[in-house]
């Protein structure tokens, strides 16, 4: 296991919200096998324990980079720039308020952990399938790295997310 995704499972929870849905869409959304079918209600359960301690911008935050960990655990060839996801990770640990007890601060840094933790797992159920569904998937993430033109957009080491 890649100390990546042991990291994102200690932290996480990408939300429906940031991807512009509402729980009750991504819960609508599962279709399929039975695996499948428990997506929508596992977004929907993340969704709610997440509750009001997140802004909107911090759920998409955490998203892309539950995101993130989730497509470099899952792709060999991808590997985390960790001073940019690290950054940025830090940042929304200490996106809290200023006016936050130390309690109070301690309960959102491990929210923030917890949370992110859900998200990645909820993602490896969605994306992490068989051989050819990943390489496909693989080869998308790839291709739009190489369609970027910011690499600040993306939290991928430059240098081995475009090798073939």
């Amino acid at each position: 296991m890649r100390p990546v995704i042991a990291t994102a499972l200690y932290a996480l929870l990408a939300l429906p919200a940031a991807a512009g849905e509402t729980a009750a869409d991504a819960a609508g959304d599962a279709t399929g096998d039975a695996a499948t079918n428990r997506i929508g209600p596992a977004w929907q359960e993340a969704y709610e324990m997440q509750g009001m301690v997140f802004t909107a911008e911090q759920r998409a935050a955490l998203l892309d980079l539950a995101w993130h960990a989730m497509a470099a655990n899952i792709c060999d060839e991808l590997m985390l720039d960790h001073a940019k996801f690290g950054m940025a990770l830090g940042a929304l640990q200490h996106a809290d308020g200023p006016d936050m007890s130390d309690e109070e601060h301690r309960y959102y840094e491990h929210h923030v952990a917890v949370s992110f933790g859900v998200a990645v797992g909820i993602m490896l159920a969605e994306h992490a399938k068989g051989p050819e569904e990943t390489v496909g998937f693989c080869k998308d993430v790839k291709d739009e790295i190489a369609t970027t033109d910011d690499p600040m957009e993306h939290h991928f080491a430059i240098e081995t997310a475009g090798a073939e």
